[in-house]
């Protein structure tokens, strides 16, 4: 899966719900994330294509493509406030062994 459009350190913000610390974006399309609370997340490709398609949804200039007089229901539709869904959680790591 190709890189990201969207800049890193929002997908980032935007999947761990607040501001990162570091992050890196993999050639994969996986993103490692260092939350601010120290946390460690891993977004896999398809996690990454979902966050970023959010936030192009809701940056997209409103009423843009919708025919004259619904102006209003193109708001509603398209205010991040009114998005119920969740980003999908992170991929587990795999534990190593313990000796």
């Amino acid at each position: 899966m190709p890189a990201s459009k969207t800049d890193p350190q929002l997908l980032a913000d935007f999947l761990t719900g607040g501001t990162c610390m570091s992050y890196a974006l993999r050639e994969d399309g996986c993103l490692s994330v260092v939350a601010e609370n120290g946390k460690k997340f891993l977004f896999s490709a398809d996690q990454v294509a979902w966050a970023e398609k959010q936030l192009t949804r809701s940056r997209r200039p409103v009423g843009s493509r919708s025919p004259q007089g619904e102006t209003e229901k193109a708001e509603t539709e398209t205010s991040p406030q009114t998005a119920t869904k969740t980003p999908p959680k992170p991929a587990k790591k795999p534990r190593s062994a313990k000796k």
